[in-house]
């Protein structure tokens, strides 16, 4: 197994007199930031199509994959507010990737 962090860094860090949090903040934080980033963005969508676990742990609160699964199955079903409330998640979503995606790839001026 190979390990990518070179822990040099840390060592220079410390003789330089930072402390345990600068260092987190200005040397680990950095480094780690693209995965915890890719995480919470495939958690986000991931949770759109979470219909079967949504199903088996749902609890008193009605959750938004399924109302719009008993909406769209339902006989007496408002099937326009189903369709806009998937348009704006769907537009939302979109938004909230091309943000992300700007500020990952935002170089940073010196």
């Amino acid at each position: 197994m190979t390990v990518r962090f070179d822990i040099r860094l840390l060592d220079a860090a410390r003789d330089l007199g930072a402390g345990r949090w600068r260092r987190f903040l200005d040397i680990e934080m950095p480094l780690l930031r693209p995965g915890i980033s890719a995480s919470l963005f495939f958690g986000f969508l991931l949770s759109f199509n979470e219909l079967p676990r949504t199903i088996y742990v749902h609890g008193a609160q009605t959750t938004l994959p399924y109302y719009l699964w008993t909406e769209s199955a339902a006989h007496s079903t408002q099937v326009a507010l189903v369709y806009a409330l998937s348009a704006v998640i769907t537009v939302a979503s979109l938004a909230l990737t091309a943000t992300a995606i700007g500020l990952l790839m935002r170089t940073e001026r010196t």
